[in-house]
């Protein structure tokens, strides 16, 4: 069972944008508690990883551990900051640990619920102690989506890339991106879907930001979601990262 708290991560001041969706997570879920975490209430030195990616400020990084150690702790949704909820999310508490997809290829991280002391979340936690991985991880930039995709990819020898709905054991289920990760055209499936915001990402140049507003604004929300996607479905991350990985071994 996964318990109604909403957890979330700001290093640093919130945007006017995050401030009105956390606004709208409040109206879509009236009964949950949120918990906002920032380098104040979560101690950043007691993982080497977190410790060097907020000192070289790396603060998604920072983010991918903060939200397995407290969704590992207390249980709950984990959501990025750029996250819209549309409605209720009681449908889904019954799992033990319910996923999106993010691109066909890809399981996304901006939504995340667990049950309290979820043994898939406390692997994922390990990953991060890992030297080997976290060599790999500081070299290529690797995001926390491929190393999600590639534990479940391990885990469950059926677990199939295709966005598909999947249950990969009795408690764990993986929803096709158009519930938790892309505004659809039509259909009412959509729980929520990602604004694609990535502020955080060192990579995020003022020329990307230029562009995607140019996109939305004469295009619209969707359209530049859908365009994201498919450019996110042509990368080959998870390759590279195994490949990788394959090496360190």
């Amino acid at each position: 069972m996964i318990p109604k708290i909403i957890h979330y991560v700001s290093i640093g001041p919130l945007s006017e944008s995050t401030k009105r969706n956390i606004d709208g997570w409040k109206r879509a879920l009236p009964d949950y508690e949120f918990k906002r975490w920032t380098e104040k209430n979560w101690d950043i030195t007691q993982n080497v990883f977190t410790k060097q990616a907020y000192a070289d400020g790396k603060y998604a990084f920072v983010s991918d551990v903060i939200r397995l150690d407290v969704l590992y702790r207390y249980g709950g949704v984990y959501l990025d900051t750029d996250m819209v909820v549309l409605r209720g999310l009681d449908e889904i508490l019954e799992n033990d640990l319910t996923l999106s997809f993010l691109f066909d290829n890809t399981v996304s991280t901006s939504f995340i619920a667990a049950s309290v002391h979820n043994k898939h979340i406390k692997n994922l936690l390990e990953i991060y102690k890992d030297t080997n991985v976290l060599k790999i991880i500081n070299k290529y930039g690797t995001s926390n989506n491929v190393v999600f995709t590639n534990y479940l990819l391990s885990s469950f020898p059926y677990f199939k890339l295709d966005n598909s709905l999947q249950r990969l054991d009795t408690t764990v289920i993986i929803y096709p991106k158009e519930y938790f990760s892309l505004e659809t055209y039509f259909g009412t499936q959509t729980i929520m879907y990602h604004e694609f915001a990535n502020s955080w990402s060192p990579s995020f140049s003022n020329k990307k930001k230029i562009e995607r507003k140019l996109i939305k604004a004469l295009f619209g929300a969707k359209v530049l979601n859908h365009l994201l996607v498919y450019r996110g479905k042509k990368r080959n991350a998870l390759a590279k990262y195994r490949e990788q990985l394959q090496k360190e071994l």
